[in-house]
């Protein structure tokens, strides 16, 4: 993945994610975990628009599925 995860970080199994539904192109896409970062961090699969999702290190996020709605 070339959108900001380090190169220490890519091709790890078992790497923590979160499923979004990019509703600009109205497709799935999984956001890794970036432990430097403190975040989750990708991109829309088809046209590549970036999202960040910073998360609290102590109290973590319990949704593992978000929409991401077109302008937010």
């Amino acid at each position: 993945m070339e959108h900001g995860t380090p190169p220490e970080e890519r091709n790890q199994r078992g790497r923590k994610f979160i499923g979004v539904m990019f509703e600009c192109c109205s497709i799935y896409g999984r956001v890794y975990y970036s432990e430097s970062k403190k975040g989750y961090f990708g991109a829309c699969p088809m046209c590549h628009r970036k999202v960040n999702v910073k998360v609290d290190p102590e109290k973590g996020v319990d949704a593992r599925f978000f929409r991401l709605k077109p302008g937010s």
